[in-house]
Parts: C-alpha cells; sequence; structure tokens
C-alpha cells in the first residue's frame, strides 16, 4: 500500500555521454527478419568467443533449446509460445495492468500481454492505488534520468542506483516501456547529483533487478522501495540512460554485434552474461563468457544470477552448489514457477556406495547392476526370448528402438517390468502385454535414421497405474533440448547384451562418454538425430542385446535423462569406433505428439 506523500522535485543533473555515430553502409541492410548474417573479421577476439555455426541458428531469449521458457510460455517445437490464460496457476494475487484493469495474477496479465501486446503490468493490487509509469529527464528525449510514477502524489521519482546494481537489463526495461523496442544503447555515466531536492526516491538495492525479459521496470522492484531522501542521498548516483533510436534496418559496424533483432551492439559486450542485445542473442553460443558463468549449453549468465533461486542453466549448475536463500525479493515469481505442473522422474531410490563406481572394463562383462538402480530399464521380450531393452518413460510408455521391433506382430511381444536377472522372477517383476508400437514414420533399416519407437503397454490393473511405479519400477526424465548434455559428459548405459563369455544374466551397467565428433568418425553413415558414446580404446561399449536399451544422463539436480536409445555399431568395442546412439532429445516432439506433453515434459510446460 502506498501511502501520499507531498513531493517538491527539482533536479539539476549534468550527464556525460558521447552520441555514436551512424557510419556508411557497406552492404545492403539488414531487417529484423532477415536471415542474412553479418561479416565481421574472424580475426576479433570477441567473436572468437562464440561456438562456430551457432550462430546462425538465430537463438534468442524465446529458444527453449538453449532458454527455460517463462512461466506464462510454453515450449512448443524449439520457441517459448505464449500460455492461453486458464493454462497459469490457479492462485490469486491480484495484479493491475497499463489499462487499469484488474487481473487475477501475474502470469494471468502476462499471457494476455504475450498473446495480444496491448495490455501491460502496472502494480500489484488493486487498480485505484494508482498506475505506474515512467519517464526520462529531459522530457521528450532518448536520453535521460530515468523518473518513476505512480499516482498523483509520486511523480518524478529518481532511481537512486550504483554501478554494480543497475545494469543494461533494466536500461532495456526502461526503454522498452518508452516504445523504444530494441531497448537501450547504453547506461549513460553521470555526475553525481550535488542538487537533489527530490523528496523521495525509488532505492535500487541489492535484492532489487531486472532479468532483462520485463516490458515495465514496476516488475522489477516493490513499490516498499520507494524510500524517503536524506541529505547524504545528494551525493548519490541516479539511474539515466540513452535509449536505441536508430531507425530499422541500420547496417552495424565492424567493431559491432549483429543481434538477432537488428539491434547493434560494440563486439566487447559479446557474452559478458547481460543482455545487451535485449533478446539474449549475444549470450547463447558462447563457448567463453567475460566476467560472467557459463552454463554448459554454451550459454552466459551474470554472477547475481548464480545461486539466486531460479534455474537458468538447463542443467541447473548455476544452483547445485548453493547454500541458503535467495537475497531477491521476486517472491511472486518464485511462487509462480513452484506451482507449474511438475512430473517426477529420474529418481532411483538405490544407490551404492562411491567407492564401487570405479570405470567397467565394458558393457559386455561389465558391472552387476542393483536390483531398482535402474528402474526404468525394461526387458522387451519375443516369445520367450529377451529380444531387446527399453526404457520406462510414464503412463502406459516404453521407449525402444525401432530395429527391435515389427508392430504388426503385437501378439508376439510382451513387456516385463522390474526384471533384473534373465533366469529369475523378482518380486515386483510384472508381465505386460502390448497395445500398440508406433515406429517412427521416417524410420530406415538401411541406414538406422530415426532409429526410435514407442511401445503402449495394456492398461490390465483396474486399480493402479498402467504400470505400477514402486523402488523397482520409475519413469526416466525426456531431455527436450539437444543441449542439454554435451560431449565429454560421462553417462551410463546399461542392458542384458552380449559378454565375452556370452553368459549373461544379471542386468548390467557401464560408464561412457557423449563423443563431439560422431560424423569425423562415421562420415556419411552418421546423421541427424544420432549420437555416439562409449571409450575411444574401446574398453567400454554396448553389444548385441543390448538394443533399444538406455544411455542415460544426469544432471547437476541428480535428475536422471535417456539421452539415447542402443541403435547400432562397427562391431562391439572397437578401438576409435564408438557405439551409436538414437538420440532422444532431437525426437521430444515426435515423442509427446503420441504420448501426450504432460507426461514427459519436465520443464517449459
Amino acid at each position: 500500500m502506498i501511502l501520499s506523500v507531498p513531493l517538491l522535485f527539482l533536479m539539476c543533473f549534468s550527464i556525460v555521454t558521447d552520441e555514436r555515430k551512424v557510419l556508411p553502409s557497406r552492404r545492403s541492410n539488414e531487417t529484423e527478419t532477415s536471415n542474412s548474417t553479418q561479416t565481421i573479421s574472424k580475426s576479433s577476439p570477441h567473436l572468437q568467443r562464440l561456438v562456430e555455426g551457432c550462430r546462425e541458428k538465430r537463438f534468442t531469449h524465446r529458444s527453449c533449446q538453449k532458454v527455460f521458457c517463462q512461466p506464462w510460455e510454453r515450449c512448443i517445437k524449439g520457441t517459448c509460445e505464449c500460455k492461453l490464460p486458464y493454462q497459469c496457476p490457479k492462485i490469486v494475487n491480484e495484479v493491475c495492468s497499463s489499462r487499469k484493469k484488474q487481473y487475477r495474477s501475474y502470469c494471468q496479465l502476462k499471457s494476455i500481454e504475450c498473446i495480444r501486446h496491448l495490455e501491460h503490468f502496472s502494480h500489484f493490487g488493486k487498480c485505484s492505488l494508482g498506475k505506474a509509469a515512467v519517464s526520462l529527464s529531459p522530457a521528450n528525449s532518448s536520453q535521460g534520468f530515468v523518473l518513476f510514477s505512480f499516482n498523483q502524489t509520486l511523480q518524478g521519482l529518481p532511481i537512486r542506483v550504483n554501478e554494480k546494481e543497475w545494469t543494461m537489463h533494466e536500461a532495456n526495461v526502461v526503454c522498452r516501456q518508452l516504445n523504444f523496442h530494441l531497448g537501450a544503447e547504453k547506461i549513460l555515466d553521470t555526475v553525481r547529483a550535488r542538487n537533489l531536492k527530490a523528496a523521495m526516491f525509488v532505492n535500487w538495492s541489492n535484492s532489487t533487478r531486472c532479468r532483462g525479459s520485463e516490458t515495465r521496470i514496476s516488475e522489477c522492484f516493490l513499490l516498499t522501495d520507494i524510500a524517503n531522501a536524506r541529505k547524504s542521498d545528494s551525493y548519490e548516483k541516479f539511474a539515466a540512460v540513452k535509449c536505441y533510436d536508430y531507425p530499422t534496418g541500420r547496417e552495424c559496424t565492424e567493431d559491432e554485434f549483429t543481434c538477432v533483432n537488428g539491434k547493434c551492439i560494440p563486439l566487447e559486450d559479446l557474452c559478458n552474461g547481460i543482455d545487451d542485445c535485449a533478446d539474449l542473442s549475444d549470450e547463447l553460443c558462447c563457448k567463453d563468457c567475460r566476467k560472467s558463468y557459463r552454463c554448459k549449453s554454451d550459454v552466459c549468465i551474470p554472477d547475481f544470477s548464480v545461486c539466486d533461486g531460479e534455474d537458468d542453466c538447463l542443467a541447473g549448475s548455476d544452483e547445485s552448489k548453493c547454500t541458503g536463500s535467495s537475497a531477491t525479493n521476486d517472491t511472486e515469481r518464485g511462487l509462480l514457477k513452484s506451482l507449474l505442473p511438475k512430473i517426477s522422474c529420474g529418481i532411483s531410490h538405490v544407490t551404492r556406495e562411491t567407492s564401487t563406481l570405479k570405470r567397467s572394463k565394458r558393457l559386455l562383462g561389465g558391472k552387476n547392476a542393483l536390483p531398482g538402480e535402474f528402474p526404468w530399464q525394461i526387458a522387451v521380450y519375443e516369445g520367450d526370448t529377451l529380444n531387446c531393452g527399453g526404457v520406462f518413460i510414464g503412463g502406459c510408455w516404453i521407449l525402444s528402438a525401432a530395429h527391435c521391433l515389427r508392430p504388426y506382430h503385437l501378439s508376439d511381444y510382451v513387456v516385463r517390468i522390474a526384471k533384473h536377472n534373465k533366469r529369475d522372477v523378482a518380486v515386483n517383476e510384472e508381465i505386460l502385454p502390448v497395445e500398440k508400437i508406433i515406429v517412427h514414420y521416417e524410420y530406415n533399416p538401411k541406414t538406422y535414421e530415426n532409429d526410435i519407437a514407442l511401445i503402449k503397454v495394456v492398461h490390465v490393473f483396474k486399480d493402479r497405474k498402467c504400470i505400477p511405479l514402486s523402488e523397482d519400477v520409475q519413469p526416466v526424465c525426456i531431455p527436450w533440448s539437444v543441449y542439454l548434455f554435451r560431449p565429454f559428459h560421462t553417462c551410463v548405459i546399461s542392458g542384458w547384451g552380449q559378454a565375452p563369455d556370452g553368459k549373461v544374466s544379471i542386468l548390467r551397467w557401464a560408464k561412457v562418454d557423449i563423443f563431439g565428433n560422431c560424423s569425423d568418425i562415421y562420415k556419411s553413415a552418421f546423421y541427424d538425430g544420432m549420437e555416439c558414446a562409449g571409450k575411444m580404446d574401446g574398453t567400454v561399449d554396448a553389444c548385441k542385446g543390448d538394443s533399444g536399451g538406455p544411455l542415460v544422463c544426469s544432471d547437476e539436480r541428480n535428475e536422471t535423462y535417456v539421452w539415447g536409445i542402443v541403435s547400432w555399431g562397427e562391431g562391439c568395442g572397437k578401438y576409435g569406433l564408438p557405439g551409436v546412439y538414437t538420440k532422444v532429445s532431437y525426437f521430444f516432439e515426435w515423442i509427446s505428439s503420441n504420448v501426450g506433453r504432460a507426461l514427459i515434459s519436465k520443464y517449459n510446460n
């Protein structure tokens, strides 16, 4: 609630700025929707921070292959799309829009804004409190000090900041609110205000910040951050910005980076963790991050986003080694994210001592698994023969390899869950008939392209789930992004496949590394949607009988994803020839279209 406070505001500020000139064009203009790529000298040390070939993919803040979607968005075919308002969590924390319309929740309003771009956030609470607005001083200018107003008595409040607290995230939001759609050009250097006679100001504290995606500065702080001025405050620094007011189609210079939205930013601002582009395209293809934190998906985030209570890196590395609670005041966003639909997957309730997790010689004759250690492992039988492996992904669904199955011979197959010893029947083991087999519509049996299939089992339990969960039976997570795990990440394969002595009864496992140069190894035989993993010396590999089984990788949250399905290889355990797997993340949309997105969407739903 805001109290009426008399306000007298007289400000004498000076701004130190240097105007950037538009240089003559050296090529055809590039518009926001252009697919052309800016030609810049490769010798630039700043450009050398970029991952080769990534920039051409034109990733932005809406690319859910690289980033998490906002709570009012969901990931559809690699892009964060607007949710409908009814898909927001059912919470009541009223907010007021820029059109003075009351909404039940922040998410509902942001969903409307995302869809229609007509209404924006004003403030939390009743519309009768006032209406938030922002302006620059001097007025009618593209640069100046930032002033915040709320109601008739709170007009033209400056924002007190220091260099560490006010970034291009905040500057972009302010300029976006003033209808400069590409955000800010830069933060202005300011001379300390010596003649400030403001009764109040907005205090931009350490717990206050914008994430950069907001459209109104009032989304970034609380009205309780408005404070009374003191004599000592006359020597503080206040927020000032220069908005990006260049004409559409301006060509970037050789010293600038062309953002996906067409904005030009200095090359030295690449990969610094800050969204200078205002669409995040300067931070999503970085093999090296300057003065910021690098996610394993080649994304740079600001250091202040590490241990802030919200995952920014896909694998959760920015929050995995944190103690204590977040220092930000973004409680509404935290509550909203905590209420989003969640699925439980990728958790094994059986662990072993770290000392036993030493390198296996190979899966063929590798380590015996403990009962329940791989609760997603499935045995697919054809008649009385264990034909292939599979992996449980939730509901009635099993993921396996297409080359293992004949979809028109359903009665030949059964699925065994909680299987551990081929020669024994476990306590929780169940034998389930198959209702449906879906082989990928572009599977090529000659090349093993798209070697993936879904098995749906018959729901035989009237009073239980289709596949009852237990300590020995849990679904694995399905990866939505091909950037979740990268080359050299160590993962695990499991199965009942061939061993050197030919005798395998108990489920076995082995560690393997993801390779990054598979196309160099297998040349034309390696296609999109394939992954290879193993050990270069051939000491660890999958083999005959492991087909259809899982290659699983764990993220920083200790959640396990099925990264690959055993597909093919040149023999077993040959030097320099790792096993080839179907890359599951590549087929996320195909899987979700068949089993339902709600069943497998761990995030972005």
